[in-house]
């Protein structure tokens, strides 16, 4: 369905924002100052937990994180040894706005979901490092807190979205980041692009298709429960897939009490040149 088909689509009540395909549904977490995040997903095949993505107190993860990073050249991550993730372009994106479509019947088009967000140039200037807060100090409920203000973009994707609270309202030149989803009829899957656009030049090194948060808790799963599944490759020796426990690998958890700040184990597989599977499959299976 064309661009111009789609309609807003509005928070709920506690300013997170649901979507799917009646198969696959999503959860985003729009409020507070911070960047959207995945607050959860469920699909075919997954036993919901009790509660679910929209019953009267949504089941959502623990530790959600934005789903996009950007890596801007002036800027870079928070942390040296976290070059892709926890990126100072990225944590500085805030909602604007949402819109959805919904394919006619027989025409073969997917429902569609994309979700703006926007970063003024001045916020994305050279500055101290700045620490995230951790999970426990995102989910504790604030006296003052207050939805974050939500942004009217003008008519057109070209323009800029204005900032609520300006002396002038005028248009605010920055980053303005668009985050695609697109699900078909009576699958449980989506497909996913990012879209940057600047009025200025801005220099950008990296910029995440999705960042997804592994949805453990709608689905009941534990760490010790989980499996992690990757697919080794070679010429004529290819898709031989390997599964160990997610405990088994390099992962581990950090206890955000004793230890608050941002983990650096992880698990990953890449390949060099253009080959994408010289190495390895780019895909994996949690």
């Amino acid at each position: 369905m064309a661009d111009g088909n789609m309609i807003p689509l509005l928070p709920q009540s506690d300013g997170r924002l649901a979507w799917g395909n009646g198969v696959i549904s999503m959860l985003f977490d729009v409020t507070g100052d911070s960047p959207v995040r995945l607050a959860n997903v469920a699909g075919r095949g997954m036993a919901a937990a009790e509660g679910g993505l929209s019953g009267a107190v949504a089941v959502v993860e623990r530790d959600a994180r934005p789903i996009v990073e950007v890596r801007a050249a002036n800027t870079g991550s928070q942390d040296n040894r976290l070059s892709l993730i926890a990126t100072v372009a990225g944590g500085k994106l805030r909602f604007v706005s949402a819109h959805a479509s919904e394919p006619a019947e027989d025409s073969g088009d997917p429902y569609r979901l994309e979700i703006t967000q926007f970063a003024s140039y001045d916020a994305l200037q050279p500055m101290g490092r700045e620490f995230e807060p951790v999970a426990t100090e995102r989910d504790r409920p604030s006296e003052d807190a207050a939805p974050s203000p939500h942004c009217e973009r003008a008519q057109g994707i070209e323009a800029s979205p204005t900032i609520p609270g300006n002396a002038t309202d005028a248009p605010q030149p920055g980053l303005t980041v668009t985050s695609v989803f697109e699900a078909y009829p009576g699958l449980s899957a989506v497909r996913t692009h990012t879209r940057l656009r600047s009025p200025e030049p801005f220099s950008v090194e990296a910029v995440s298709s999705m960042n997804l948060t592994v949805p453990l808790t709608v689905n009941g799963g534990t760490v010790e429960s989980s499996h992690l599944l990757w697919g080794d490759a070679a010429w004529a020796v290819e898709n031989d897939w390997h599964m160990r426990p997610l405990r088994e690998t390099s992962v581990r958890d950090r206890n955000q009490r004793i230890n608050p700040g941002q983990s650096s184990s992880r698990f990953a597989l890449s390949s060099t040149s253009i080959w994408s599977t010289g190495m390895h499959e780019p895909a994996g299976i949690v």
